[in-house]
């Protein structure tokens, strides 16, 4: 028995020295394959993708030679040629690779080199979609246009330097983030760190502008207006004939008629930034037109958009600045109300209902206006139509060429009379294609220009709606509880601290977050809605190269 348990404790250590070993094994196996486990992914990645490429390759029998086509851009042809010459020298052989341009009727693939600072106005775009070969790229214009958009919708000097030390935070540690696992909103927050910063840079000048640092009154310059009489009474203003040197007087924050002001202000300021920014989509359109050589369209689509919509809404921004410009009370004269003098336009024509003029003779240049608006509607609408139905008949009407001749009298079915009656339906479908697309072209764009142009006036309303949410915190909280209290000095102290901390709180989650995002989405709205749709088509496609450097990327993902 003592001799059975003795061989069996001797076994069990036995096969327990044999499973540790194993163990062990096993362990520095696994531990070698998982250090070398991802650069086998990689290397698999890339032959899997080398072998993917020599697949789409074409066999040449006669020549004996593999014939590949591919996309690429001009300026990288000659290093495209210099490496392939040195791939052929290094693999020893006496030939080089032969690189030919041909000419395509295909689609061209969209190329858009960015860097880190144009990367996240373009990504902005191409959300939208892809430019068009060739088309102008509103991407250049997005980095000017969209951040003072935001600006004027988030106007203020406090609440841009706050965005402005977020964004310098991500872009002083850009390094760093770059090669860290971010999630998905904070890459998105990352990706877009200099929209961010133009974003806070205009949005500091705009506050400037409005004169607001956190709804406060900055008084960087001695007001024009001086204050007579008792505090708390009606006080008399007197103006000693200045200008403030820049943006808006703070004696307007304390005027009594301040919300109609700045309403005015910002409403028309909202029409103005609206109607150039629509005007410049439409000269757009006619870049594109020129370089796509469509005379058509420049004569029967430009033309005619843009007298349109100058005669009208380039008419209003002009009353606009002339209003501007005129000194009522000076004149003793009555400043007319736009709105009124826009509408009477249309529904009185050639009579004035104001009770003084902006101008003299105004009611002929408004009929000669209107007449000219009324003009451009019918050369929208027809003469497109009118010329495909031209072009129709005269290619209906060319002589069949001598191969479709000898197919017509050799009897093939194809080039038959349902051959015919086929070209012919196709050729009917193809005009009507242009009669409903013209239709719809037109219609949208008169109805459009009208809405588009009141689209902008969310400027002004979110602009407003910053401004007195930053007010009303200030007031509610800073001025009526801290600067209000009426404790002993220690309590007084632990008020204000509180006070403060309830009062930055509410401006980070309300205003930096929640309006900071609506600004961005309505900037967003109108870069793509009333500026990309008057000459932008977004149907493009991306140039995508091969580049093993994008596997480490897609590894990584």
């Amino acid at each position: 028995r003592l001799v059975a348990e003795s061989r069996i404790r001797r076994q069990l250590a036995e096969v327990q020295q044999v499973i540790a070993a194993t163990q062990a094994k096993l362990r520095d196996m696994l531990g070698s394959i998982g250090a070398s486990c991802d650069a086998w992914k990689y290397a698999l990645l890339r032959e899997q993708a080398t072998l993917h490429s020599l697949n789409l390759l074409s066999f040449d029998i006669k020549r004996a030679v593999f014939v590949a086509e591919g996309w690429l851009p001009t300026a990288e042809l000659e290093k495209v040629r210099t490496a392939l010459s040195l791939a052929a020298r290094k693999a020893g052989r006496g030939s080089s690779t032969i690189v030919n341009v041909l000419e395509t009727s295909a689609t061209h693939p969209t190329f858009l080199p960015t860097s880190d600072f144009t990367s996240g106005f373009q990504g902005l775009v191409n959300t939208y979609g892809t430019p068009r070969y060739g088309e102008v790229n509103p991407g250049c214009f997005a980095i000017v246009l969209f951040p003072f958009l935001f600006g004027i919708m988030f106007g203020d000097l406090g609440h841009g330097l706050l965005l402005l030390l977020l964004a310098g935070y991500l872009i002083r540690n850009e390094a760093a983030m770059k090669k860290q696992q971010l999630d998905d909103i904070m890459s998105m927050v990352f990706g877009g760190r200099y929209v961010l910063l133009l974003n806070a840079i205009c949005a500091m000048y705009v506050g400037l502008i409005y004169n607001e640092c956190f709804s406060v009154p900055l008084g960087l310059f001695d007001s024009v207006y001086t204050l007579q009489g008792v505090q708390g009474t009606d006080m008399e203003v007197q103006w000693n004939g200045g200008v403030y040197p820049f943006g808006v007087d703070p004696a307007w924050q304390r005027a009594g008629n301040k919300m109609t002001f700045f309403n005015s202000y910002k409403m028309k300021v909202s029409i103005v930034f609206g109607v150039a920014q629509m005007t410049l989509g439409l000269c757009c359109s006619l870049v594109n037109h020129i370089y796509y050589k469509d005379r058509r369209s420049i004569w029967f689509g430009f033309v005619p958009e843009i007298c349109f919509f100058l005669s009208i809404f380039g008419y209003l921004v002009f009353m606009i600045f002339a209003k501007w410009a005129t000194d009522w009370v000076g004149e003793a004269k009555r400043p007319p109300s736009l709105l009124n003098t826009l509408i009477a336009m249309f529904m009185s024509p050639g009579s004035y209902k104001e009770e003084d003029r902006i101008f003299a003779g105004q009611e002929h240049v408004q009929l000669l206006l209107l007449l000219i608006a009324f003009i451009s509607v019918p050369l929208l609408l027809l003469p497109k139509p009118i010329l495909a139905y031209l072009d129709m008949k005269k290619k209906a009407a060319q002589p069949l060429p001598r191969s479709e001749l000898d197919a017509v009298a050799e009897g093939s079915p194809a080039a038959g009379p349902s051959g015919e009656a086929e070209g012919e339906e196709q050729e009917g479908d193809g005009l009507a294609d242009v009669v409903v697309h013209q239709v719809i072209h037109t219609i949208e764009f008169v109805l459009g220009s009208i809405s588009n142009t009141a689209s902008y006036l969310r400027l002004w309303a979110l602009s407003l709606a910053h401004s007195q949410l930053s007010e009303l915190f200030w007031d509610k909280v800073m001025v009526a509880q801290a600067f209000g209290s009426k404790l002993p000095a220690p309590l007084h102290a632990a008020v204000v601290f509180f006070a403060f901390a309830v009062w930055f709180i509410l401006n980070l989650g309300v205003l930096m977050v929640m309006e900071n995002l609506s600004s961005f989405l309505h900037a967003l709205r109108l870069q793509w809605v009333e500026f990309q749709n008057k000459f932008y088509h977004g149907d493009g496609v991306m140039y995508k190269p091969f580049a093993y450097a994008k596997l480490g990327a897609a590894r990584d993902e």
